[in-house]
């Protein structure tokens, strides 16, 4: 009878502790999608925050008038508001693809491809052909289609992948193909420079004048020649004043004093939870495009 009772009492403990650890992993069970629900919720609400914070950006770009005078404003270097974190980007001082001519992209191929494996210029030209081919072919297979965002050319059949990846962010696919002189960064100025005759040497010494002159808070209000030359050094920079000259004249072709596309990143926090949107403001026309969730 004992030993009955005593397999009985078994019997009864091992269906107990069965019961527990079905109970319990229906519990963590529950409790993850609780968790997963929350945490959707939560970003969801994060989503709109951001959005808010982007649109609110925009506006404040809208409500600016001073024109040129842009690069100083406060909204310029970002803002926080509660939880987000809103930053701008000069998307005009980027190169305009595809309408980039192809010596230029060669350029900015070639600089950066010093940071894993230098290519020889030649490489860099056949590079910027396919990509420019790439494009050409699948507008023309597509009726006419336009590029909605520079990581679609991730897709074209490039030699050097890694080398792509670097060059996205000094590209865009908005606006006009004026890049403005009063934000454009070293590479793209490089590049630039590069295709219309300066040599390393002389492109550095031009943009290091732009960066004195900017840290002067000295800022281009027109393109033109004698204020770029004042701004840039013009003749007075490299072993050739006249070559240097006629530099000069050329860059002024191809930039513009005031910017009309701005990148928009606005990135809520909640906890461990965040949502980032990045969109492009058009100035102009006062249209928000490419909402992108990260």
């Amino acid at each position: 009878m004992a030993r009955r009772n005593g397999s009985i009492i078994v019997l009864v403990l091992v269906i107990v502790a069965i019961v527990t650890s079905l109970v319990l992993s229906i519990g963590a069970i529950l409790g993850a999608r609780i968790k997963i629900l929350n945490d959707l919720t939560l970003r969801g609400e994060l989503f709109h925050e951001a959005c808010s914070a982007a649109a609110l950006a925009a506006w404040e770009i809208y409500s600016d008038t001073n024109g040129v005078d842009h690069v100083r404003e406060s909204w310029f270097n970002g803002f926080t508001i509660e939880n987000t974190d809103v930053m701008i980007e000069d998307a005009g001082a980027l190169l305009k693809f595809p309408d980039v001519d192809k010596a230029v992209l060669a350029n900015l191929i070639y600089s950066l491809s010093h940071e894993t494996e230098r290519m020889e210029l030649k490489d860099a030209l056949a590079e910027a052909s396919i990509l420019l081919e790439w494009w050409s072919t699948t507008q023309a297979a597509h009726t006419n289609r336009v590029l909605a965002a520079v990581e679609e050319l991730k897709a074209a059949p490039v030699e050097r992948p890694d080398v792509l990846v670097k060059i996205l962010p000094y590209l865009r696919v908005h606006g006009d193909e004026k890049i403005n002189i009063n934000s454009v960064d070293r590479e793209v100025f490089a590049a630039l420079a590069g295709s219309l005759g300066s040599d390393a040497k002389m492109a550095g010494e031009l943009f290091r004048n732009l960066e004195r002159a900017r840290g002067k808070g000295e800022f281009f209000k027109s393109l033109d020649i004698s204020e770029i030359k004042m701004l840039l050094g013009g003749s007075g920079v490299g072993q050739s004043g006249v070559l240097d000259s006629v530099i000069v004249e050329k860059l002024s072709t191809v930039f513009c004093v005031e910017s009309g596309l701005f990148k928009i990143t606005a990135t809520a926090r909640g906890g461990a939870t965040s949502a980032t949107i990045q969109c492009l403001y058009e100035r102009e026309t006062g249209r928000i495009l490419n909402w992108l969730e990260f």
